[in-house]
């Protein structure tokens, strides 16, 4: 398909839109007009406005999408000078000019695990402009040099088809289709009812034009790939798309599990760094070997044909055009590469450190507004993890404590606990509210699910937090499941995960499990790790928070002040705080409740509750919420929310089912 076939096809899907607009809106004024004609009652009425008023709808459904689409950014980099990186920047030059292709003007570093290219063009494309080459670090940081100068030739060869002046169009119109639709169904939302009749051909247009330009974008593909084939040599080309995928998806994971920590730790004021630098070591010691892509999942509407057909279509045309003799040189591949090209690429950027810190704020931007304690403080990425996975170990060994209901609680105390055949009765505690399969979940146990699971796992939490603060173990951030580990000498053969599952098991193994704790040198006395864990409360499962609480109490040992008070559900308990007079927003919500969760913010001075405190529950009504506790004590306490106030993830309802359990309170087993 030659470069004109092509922009006949970018400026036909284009315009179709605008016809497609032209038309409807002709359609309307005709049956506005045959009303008009074939009724008395002129034109102020409701078979003449509903048209004029679908026209406006379409006029600026589309108005607004085309000035929505122009207005959409280019994508963000950092500038790579040529001082900084002289021989990629040759390598780019020489592809370029033995290609006899216009070589980009600039060269910009992303966060993304990807190579691109664009191209700034006038009269929608018509008219090249000024040219960017977009590297991803993870891509420079994991490639070799041969693999990186496969892909640099792979997206040089979009330039070479003029793909880059057509795909600005095509971008263009299918932005403004999407943007127009957008526009229109938030008319409809908004009460505009008569909008969902034009919706129809919209819709299918855009369903047209995704087929059509899907279409053409894959064979565009193919025929980049053929180019690099071409330049870099078949084994080369190759190698580079195995690599990507693999590169990709593991960025992707990388990634995914610094998010889930950063949403834990949005209150400590601190922010990750050396990102990249940090997965590059993480992919090369642990991922590159063992990481393993998932299935593609390709579909008629994805731009890019499946890796697997696009290696067999290289591997095709290699055996076409294999030579008789095996050639003495490298096809295509600049003299400075040829003979370094097995070494990391990220050699072409000596100084990429000191690009970290720009790098960092591109892969999360919204970072610093996202942490809510200022000023922001940096710290390296693993320590960072390895920080909260710790606090998240000490805070499940703690709900283990709090789960006993004995203030002085310690290891020793839970063993003793198992040895009499409480662990139903503790795993039961731990359950309230806290399903077994989020435990799994978060140490990345592949084991079933069983009810004694919550346990288990926060024994196992409970020994390796007392190993360490014997001095018997280190912590190592463990990064197959993103969980802090506890490394005991090389010479104790005690498996951590192994003993807590026997403690559970078999109460007989308990005191098994208790000698074989001492012999490793693992202190029995080591109890909570923070202060302010009192029976009742439990800071490290916090399952629920609302805002605006008003409280009324007789009891003499709970005191509360006038005013808004802040409520924490936690597995074992109710912990009260004086609460914002002003602010009832889930920001502020959501702080709280890092802060308590992570012991920024100890329970001491909180009004705390324990579930087993409480001998009765009337609820006098459900929405607003208003509750009446009545204490073992004989005290009485009554709970009221407003509708306005702020709550988190469903606390309200979480909080009803977890008090109807009282009515059959879960009483520990006699010791006798």
């Amino acid at each position: 398909m030659n470069t004109w076939l092509r922009a006949l096809i970018a400026i036909a899907l284009f315009s179709g839109l605008f016809i497609l607009a032209i038309v409807t809106a002709g359609g309307l004024a005709l049956y506005a007009a045959w009303y008009v004609s074939f009724t008395d009652d002129g034109w102020w009425n409701s078979g003449v406005m509903r048209p004029a008023m679908l026209v406006v709808a379409v006029a600026i459904a589309v108005i607004v999408g085309t000035w929505a689409a122009l207005r959409t950014p280019e994508p963000p980099g950092l500038p790579v000078g040529e001082t900084d990186a002289a021989k990629l920047w040759k390598i780019v030059d020489d592809l370029a000019r033995d290609s006899d292709i216009r070589a980009p003007t600039e060269i910009l570093l992303t966060g993304e695990p990807n190579v691109a290219v664009t191209e700034k063009t006038r009269l929608l494309g018509l008219i090249a402009g000024r040219r960017r080459l977009y590297i991803g670090a993870p891509v420079l940081a994991t490639f070799t040099i041969d693999q990186l100068t496969a892909v640099i030739a792979h997206e040089l060869g979009h330039y070479s088809r003029a793909d880059t002046r057509l795909l600005p169009i095509t971008y263009l119109a299918h932005e403004t289709l999407e943007r127009s639709l957008e526009r229109l169904e938030k008319m409809a939302l908004n009460g505009a009812g008569f909008v969902p009749l034009i919706m129809p051909p919209f819709r299918g247009y855009l369903t047209l034009f995704r087929l059509v330009s899907s279409a053409v974008l894959r064979r565009q593909e193919y025929a980049a790939d053929r180019f690099s084939a071409a330049v870099a040599g078949p084994e080369v080309a190759v190698s580079a798309l195995h690599r990507m995928p693999v590169v990709t998806e593991a960025w992707e994971s990388f990634l995914t599990q610094v998010n889930s920590h950063i949403a834990q730790d949005r209150a400590s004021g601190r922010v990750p760094t050396t990102i990249v630098s940090t997965f590059v070591r993480v992919f090369t010691e642990t991922l590159d070997d063992e990481f393993q892509v998932s299935a593609e999942q390709t579909t008629r509407w994805d731009t890019h044909p499946p890796i697997a057909d696009r290696i067999a279509a290289i591997q095709n045309l290699a055996e076409d055009t294999k030579p008789a003799t095996p050639p003495t040189t490298r096809p295509g591949i600049p003299s400075c590469v040829a003979q370094d090209g097995n070494q990391p690429a990220s050699g072409l950027l000596p100084n990429l450190d000191h690009y970290s810190p720009h790098l960092d704020r591109l892969i999360l931007p919204h970072l610093p507004d996202w942490v809510t304690t200022k000023p922001l403080t940096s710290e390296p990425l693993e320590e960072y993890l390895k920080r909260i996975a710790i606090g998240q170990r000490e805070s499940d060994a703690d709900a283990l404590y709090n789960a006993t209901g004995e203030s002085s609680a310690n290891l020793q105390t839970v063993l003793e606990s198992l040895n009499k055949g409480q662990a139903a009765h503790l795993a039961a505690v731990l359950s309230r509210g806290h399903p077994a399969h989020a435990d799994v979940a978060r140490t990345g146990s592949d084991r079933p699910v069983t009810p004694f699971q919550p346990l288990v796992h926060r024994l196992e939490a409970a020994f390796a937090v007392a190993a360490v603060r014997s001095g018997a173990a280190r912590w190592a951030y463990d990064w197959s499941n993103g969980s802090a580990t506890a490394i005991l000498a090389p010479s104790t053969s005690l498996d951590l995960a192994v003993a807590a599952e026997h403690a559970v098991h078999s109460p007989e193994g308990a005191g098994q499990v208790r000698m074989r704790l001492a012999r490793a040198g693992i202190d029995g006395t080591i109890g909570p790790a923070r202060e302010g864990i009192l029976p009742g409360a439990d800071s490290g499962d916090v399952i629920g928070a609302m805002s605006g609480i008003r409280i009324s109490s007789d009891s003499s040992g709970l005191r509360f002040r006038r005013g808004p008070h802040d409520l924490m559900i936690f597995t074992t308990g109710l912990a009260f705080f004086r609460g914002d007079p002003v602010d009832f927003s889930n920001r502020r919500l959501e702080t709280l409740v890092q802060a308590v969760r992570f012991a920024q913010r100890p329970l001491i001075g909180a009004n705390l509750l324990a579930y087993h405190d409480i001998r009765t529950v009337t609820v006098l009504r459900h929405s607003p919420m208003e509750i009446r506790l009545a204490r073992q004590d004989g005290t009485t306490m009554t709970i009221r929310q407003k509708f306005s106030r702020s709550q988190l993830d469903g606390s309200r309802e979480l909080l009803l089912n977890i008090i109807d359990d009282v009515e059959e309170p879960i009483v520990p087993p006699s010791s006798e």
